[in-house]
């Protein structure tokens, strides 16, 4: 692997920075609120330099769903107790997942934003579902009762709701987020078959 040119490593930098300020303005004010000159007044680029890196404002707002995303999937995997037993270890990712939804750029960015600028097949959460997918087949292997695709379907199925359809819109998210267990819990109670 050769090491990055100089001005390799720049544009990546400028990437980075655009990236960064792009996220912090998308989440105080929205998308819709936020517009490229303040991105560049921000950053200190260039206009050029930012269509460079990104062709359009959907496709900066689209690579920061898709970051916030990555940073979510490793948020939930981080949270899986390996010592608990496979429905312990699926409901502390989900826990996680849920805790970070509390976060004001996530909800504003991830959960309000993104289905309203991004269309469902831009954005369904591939990488979750994928993440679950491959998660719930290593948990319950091939003897499971259930099977892995459907789990995983259900459960983002539940998340969507309580995240972007409950959290995103709480006015209290911290009494949301406790309501949200609750309901999480005898999600995966009804699963379980408990």
């Amino acid at each position: 692997m050769s090491t990055p040119t100089r001005r390799q490593q720049q544009a990546e930098a400028t990437r980075d920075a655009i990236l960064g300020a792009a996220r912090e303005l998308f989440a105080e004010r929205g998308y819709a609120g936020t517009s490229i000159e303040e991105i560049t007044a921000r950053t200190g680029a260039a206009r050029g330099a930012l269509y460079h890196h990104f062709p359009s404002k959907e496709a900066l707002f689209r690579a920061v769903v898709e970051q916030l995303e990555a940073e979510l999937m490793a948020g939930m995997l981080a949270a899986i107790p390996l010592d608990r037993g496979p429905w312990e270890q699926v409901e502390a990712g989900c826990s996680a997942f849920l805790d970070a939804c509390l976060d004001r750029g996530v909800r504003r960015i991830f959960l309000l934003d993104a289905p309203a600028v991004l269309t469902l097949d831009q954005e369904a959460w591939p990488a979750l579902l994928e993440l679950a997918r491959a998660q719930l087949r290593n948990l319950f292997g091939d003897d499971a009762d259930l099977d892995a695709d459907s789990v995983a379907s259900a459960l983002l199925g539940t998340l969507n709701g309580l995240s972007r359809g409950y959290l995103a819109h709480a006015e209290d998210p911290a009494e949301a987020r406790r309501n949200a267990q609750v309901v999480l819990a005898r999600v995966l109670a009804g699963l379980r078959g408990g």
